[in-house]
């Protein structure tokens, strides 16, 4: 026999969610770069371990002639914050 959770708590943006996960209101899938600090104090408990796998990030925008400067130091940014090598 199935049982079903009867009280499911939404969130509409990933800053409620947080602040949920927070507070304890129950479990959330969440971005690991907006928790770690939070994981590291105790103050979040990481559920998944190693078995999920990492996601890719894709930056999507118009292709110019040139990469603006703003641009180029944003690519950069998040190529030092996520890069696994």
């Amino acid at each position: 026999m199935e049982k079903k959770a009867n009280n499911v708590k939404k969130a509409r943006d990933v800053t409620a969610m947080y602040n949920m996960i927070k507070v304890g209101f129950g479990v959330g899938y969440i971005g690991r770069h907006i928790v770690e600090k939070d994981i590291q104090e105790g103050a979040i408990v990481d559920l998944t371990g190693e078995m999920l796998p990492k996601l890719p990030i894709y930056l999507i925008f118009p292709k110019l002639n040139y990469t603006p400067k703003i641009n180029r130091y944003f690519i950069d940014y998040l190529k030092n914050q996520f890069s696994t090598t």
